[in-house]
């Protein structure tokens, strides 16, 4: 008696393998490409917090830049002669033109496949190529919300409350 597999067996076997990784690894990767959202959303969700207890604790106006053509986010602080190295010049000019200063906090590339989209009311329709969100000394900001969204099925939204400028962060389904 021989010992080994039998072809008709390695078949059964090799089809078996194949279903299950068609089956196993969209599985896998989905939750991959969610990650690099949650990610995203908790970057800004961060650094809109430190926007906000900077501009309290330094008495200074922190400025957020959401720069959709370059998929960028740019968080400064405002105050003395500017340097906009590096910045769009979309985001030059919603600058304050008073030759205030802009020193570079926080600059953070979006992943390549990540969506985002602004609004400063219920409805997420605002199409601007550039926003931003503002922090002033008083603890307030121009508010707003940013909704961070991929292939994945989940998306995240950061909610900035206009009138405490605390940020939270929300699954939205």
């Amino acid at each position: 008696m021989k010992k080994g597999f039998t072809l008709v067996e390695l078949l059964v076997v090799l089809l078996i393998l194949s279903v299950a990784s068609v089956w196993v690894i969209p599985r896998i990767a989905q939750p991959l490409g969610g990650m690099e959202v949650k990610a995203s959303a908790k970057h800004v969700l961060s650094a809109l917090r430190q926007a906000r207890s900077r501009a309290v604790s330094q008495k200074v106006h922190i400025v957020a830049h959401f720069d959709l053509q370059k998929n960028q986010f740019i968080l400064a602080e405002s105050g003395g002669g500017m340097d906009t190295t590096g910045m769009s010049a979309s985001i030059r000019k919603s600058l304050p033109q008073k030759g205030d200063s802009v020193k570079i906090l926080d600059q953070y590339d979006f992943p390549g496949q990540l969506k985002i989209k602004h609004s400063e009311t219920l409805e997420l329709t605002d199409t601007r190529e550039v926003f931003q969100i503002l922090f002033y000394p008083s603890g307030r900001s121009t508010g707003g919300k940013v909704l961070f969204s991929a292939d994945s099925p989940k998306k995240y939204l950061v909610h900035v409350d206009f009138i405490t400028g605390m940020t939270r962060l929300s699954t939205v389904n």
